[in-house]
C-alpha cells in the first residue's frame, strides 16, 4: 500500500493563500513558446545595455553638452582644474551656445591660455566633458534605491511581469524621445530622459533575470524529476538553468551584434548628433517591439500576496534588514556576490582600458576603433555557444566554466603587463595584438555573464527571486566605479595604462580560489531552508509553539 507523502512540520503552519501562490509559481509548467519568448526579451535588453546605453548615450550627452555650454577662458591659473562658480563671475558672461561657434581657442604649450567649454551643474559649471558621466552618476544612485525598494516587492502577487513591462516602457519611450532635436536650451531635458533610460534597463533587468529562476524551476525535465535526492536534482536543475541562460545569452548576443551594426551604419550615414539621435530612436522601438512576445506569452508566475498589515513604503526597508540579517544563514550567497563584485567590475573595466589603450597607446584610427567595438558582441555570441555545446557535452558545472573564464583573462591581463618589458616584442605593442584581445575578451564576457547568473540563481532562496537580483545588480553597479578609479590613479602616476593590467590580473585572480572551494550544494541547501523559514514568518504563525515545530 502506498505510503503517504510526510510533510514536514512547518508546512501545517503556512498560510494555504501563500502555499497556493508558491505552487503556482513553480509548477504551472513552462512552455517552450515561454521561454522563447523570456530570451527573446534578452535579444532587446542586450542590444539597449551593451550598445544604445554604453556606446551612443554617453557621446550624445556629451555633444549636446558641448552644443549647450559657453566657452570660458583660462588665463594666468596654475590649474586648469579651476572652474568658476556662480559668485565668483559677473553676471552674463554665460553665453549658452559659444563652444559650438568655434569660440574655443587652443591650449598653449604652458596648458595656461585657452578655452574650456562649461556648462551649469548645481550652484557651478563643469566641464561639458564630465557633465553626460555626472547624469549618468546620478541615474546608476537612483537605479540602486529603485532596486532596493521594487525588488521585493516584485516577489509578491503578479508584480514581477508588470514591473518588468512598465520599466521596459519607461526605457523604451525615453530612447524614442532623443530623436527630437532638444536645442541649447534642452540639455536639461537630455539629461532626465538619460536617467529614464538607464533606470528603466537596469530595473526591467533585474525582473528578467528573476524570471530565469522561475522558469528553470518550472521547466518540464525538472518538474518531472522522480527522485528526492538534494544533489541530483541540483545538477539536473543546474543543466537546465545553464541551457535557458546560456540561450538567453546568445539571443542577447545577436541582438547587441545586430544593432551595433545598425548603430554604427547609422552614424556613419547621417553623422553626429543626427545619427546618434537616431540610433536611440531605433533602440527604443528595438526593446519595445521584442517585449511585445513576453508580454503576451510568458505567465506572471505570481509570488505570495503582500502581507496585509505591509504598505508599500516601509515593506522594502524592512525587507532589506531582514537580508542583511539573513548573510550568516546564507554566507555563501553572498561569498559569491564578493567574488562577482571583483571580477564584474575588472571586465567592465577592460572594455573602458582597452578602448583607451588604444586610443592612446597604439593610436589606431576611428575604423580601427569601430570594427573592435564590432568584434565583441559577435565574439561573445560565438563563445556562449561554444561554452554550451561543450558544457552539454561534458556535464561540467556553471562554476567551472567561471572559473575557465577567470583564469584566461587572468593570463590575458598578464600579457599585457609584459608589454612593460623593453625590447620585448610581445604584449599588446600591434593593433593586430588588439583584435586577438578584442577577440578574446568577447568570447568569454558572454559566457562569464551567462554562467553567474546560474550559479546565483543557484544560491537565491526561493520566492524572492527579484529582491535578490535586484543585490546582484547593485553589486554589479555597484563595483564599476572602481575599476576606472583605480585606472585613473595608476595612468596619472606612470603616464600609461599598462599598469593597469596589474590591477586587473588582481581582480580576475583572487576570485578563483574563493570559488574553486564555494560549495554550491550546501548554498543552495541553506538558501532552501532560509526560503522556507520566510514562508513561516510570512504567515504569521509566530507564537512559540509554532517555533519550536519549524526548527525541527
Amino acid at each position: 500500500m502506498e505510503q503517504p507523502t510526510q510533510r514536514h512540520p512547518s508546512q501545517n503552519l503556512i498560510d494555504p493563500s501563500l502555499a497556493k501562490s508558491e505552487e503556482l509559481r513553480t509548477t504551472l509548467p513552462s512552455t517552450k513558446r515561454e521561454r522563447f519568448a523570456w530570451c527573446l526579451y534578452e535579444t532587446a535588453l542586450s542590444a539597449t545595455a551593451s550598445v544604445a546605453l554604453s556606446f551612443v548615450l554617453p557621446l550624445l550627452l556629451n555633444s549636446i553638452a558641448f552644443s549647450s555650454g559657453s566657452s570660458y577662458p583660462i588665463t594666468n591659473l596654475t590649474s586648469t582644474s579651476t572652474l568658476p562658480t556662480y559668485t565668483s563671475l559677473e553676471p552674463g558672461w554665460f553665453h549658452r551656445g559659444s563652444c559650438i561657434q568655434g569660440n574655443l581657442s587652443l591650449p598653449t604649450e604652458d596648458l595656461r591660455h585657452y578655452d574650456i567649454c562649461v556648462i551649469e551643474w548645481g550652484a557651478g559649471y563643469i566641464r561639458h566633458t564630465t557633465w553626460a558621466l555626472n547624469v549618468i552618476s546620478v541615474s546608476v544612485g537612483i537605479q540602486a534605491l529603485c532596486f532596493i525598494l521594487l525588488g521585493p516587492l516584485a516577489d509578491h502577487g503578479e508584480l514581477r511581469k508588470l514591473l518588468l513591462l512598465a520599466f521596459c516602457g519607461i526605457q523604451g519611450a525615453a530612447a524614442i524621445l532623443y530623436v527630437f532635436d532638444m536645442g541649447s536650451d534642452g540639455y536639461w531635458v537630455a539629461g532626465v530622459l538619460a536617467v529614464f533610460l538607464n533606470v528603466g534597463i537596469g530595473v526591467s533587468g533585474v525582473f528578467f533575470n528573476a524570471f530565469m529562476k522561475v522558469l528553470t524551476e518550472a521547466d518540464p525535465e525538472v518538474l518531472d524529476l522522480k527522485t528526492d535526492n538534494f544533489e541530483a536534482r541540483r545538477k539536473v536543475i543546474e543543466n537546465v538553468g545553464n541551457r535557458i541562460s546560456s540561450l538567453g545569452s546568445v539571443y542577447g548576443g545577436v541582438g547587441a551584434a545586430v544593432f551595433t551594426l545598425v548603430a554604427a551604419g547609422l552614424m556613419i550615414w547621417l553623422g553626429q548628433p543626427l545619427g546618434l539621435r537616431v540610433s536611440l530612436f531605433a533602440s527604443g522601438v528595438w526593446s519595445l517591439a521584442f517585449s511585445i512576445p513576453f508580454l503576451l506569452w510568458v505567465r506572471p508566475r505570481p509570488g505570495p500576496p503582500l502581507p496585509p498589515s505591509e504598505n508599500f513604503l516601509i515593506f522594502p526597508i524592512k525587507n532589506l534588514f531582514k537580508t542583511l540579517v539573513s548573510i550568516p544563514k546564507i554566507p555563501r550567497t553572498f561569498v559569491f556576490l564578493f567574488c562577482f563584485y571583483m571580477y564584474s567590475d575588472a571586465y567592465t573595466t577592460v572594455t573602458s582600458v582597452a578602448v583607451l589603450f588604444a586610443q592612446n597607446e597604439l593610436k589606431v584610427t576611428n575604423t580601427q576603433l569601430v570594427a573592435l567595438v564590432i568584434i565583441v558582441p559577435f565574439a561573445a555570441t560565438f563563445g556562449t555557444i561554444v561554452t554550451m555545446l561543450i558544457q552539454q557535452k561534458w556535464k561540467l558545472s556553471a562554476k567551472s566554466l567561471v572559473i575557465f573564464c577567470l583564469t584566461t583573462y587572468t593570463l590575458m591581463s598578464i600579457y599585457g603587463i609584459l608589454g612593460l618589458i623593453d625590447g620585448w616584442p610581445l604584449g599588446l605593442k600591434k593593433i593586430e595584438e588588439l583584435f586577438v584581445f578584442a577577440s578574446i575578451h568577447g568570447f568569454v564576457i558572454g559566457p562569464i555573464q551567462s554562467y553567474s547568473r546560474v550559479i546565483f540563481s543557484e544560491l537565491i532562496p526561493p520566492g524572492r527571486e527579484s529582491e535578490f537580483f535586484g543585490l546582484y545588480e547593485i553589486t554589479n553597479k555597484g563595483s564599476s566605479w572602481v575599476g576606472p578609479l583605480v585606472v585613473g590613479a595608476l595612468n596619472q602616476s606612470s603616464g600609461t595604462l599598462r599598469f593597469a593590467y596589474f590591477f586587473l590580473a588582481a581582480m580576475f585572480c583572487i576570485p578563483i580560489p574563493i570559488l574553486v572551494l564555494l560549495d554550491i550544494t550546501k548554498g543552495r541547501m541553506d538558501a532552501s531552508k532560509q526560503s522556507k523559514t520566510d514562508l513561516f514568518v510570512e504567515s504569521s504563525f509566530t507564537s512559540s509553539r509554532d517555533m519550536e515545530m519549524l526548527s525541527l
